[in-house]
């Protein structure tokens, strides 16, 4: 019995690494896109940013566990960050005043913000699309 739950994933190894390493994208990228917020003294946004970051990953923990709704759920809230970011850019950025002593200048939030929405967009439709990843939710997995 604990050899079947404990090689349980081994015929769709190679699935499971794929969608490990997406995992990791998203907490990487999502700790970075936190501290660039903190980092540029929008603290409002940092705030909405960590609740985002620990919507995500409870979500992602019911990912991984082989449940097929929170894949679904996951690709949303990927969405739901990448949607506020264009809101970012779009409405609230034109009206920031650049702190004095910001570690990071002003004009690079931007490209980052960007960079880090179509990443998510992306990210989604890897999730709601690939075989692979639907083979690694179906079966559930650890990030080690």
């Amino acid at each position: 019995m604990l050899d079947v739950q404990r090689y349980r994933g081994a015929i769709h190894l190679e699935e499971i690494q794929f969608t490990r390493k997406w995992m990791w994208l998203h907490m990487i990228l999502g700790a970075v896109m936190i501290a660039m917020f903190l980092f540029h003294e929008i603290f409002r946004w940092f705030a909405g940013a960590v609740v985002w970051y620990a919507i995500s990953l409870m979500v992602m923990y019911g990912f991984m566990n082989g449940k097929s709704l929170f894949k679904w759920l996951l690709a949303l809230v990927y969405l739901g960050g990448a949607g506020a970011g264009v809101f970012f850019i779009n409405r609230v950025f034109p009206a920031i005043e650049a702190p004095r002593g910001a570690l990071i200048p002003h004009a690079v939030i931007p490209i980052w913000v960007g960079v880090g929405s179509l990443t998510y967009v992306v990210s989604a439709l890897f999730l709601l699309c690939s075989s692979r990843v639907g083979k690694a939710a179906k079966t559930g997995f650890t990030l080690w």
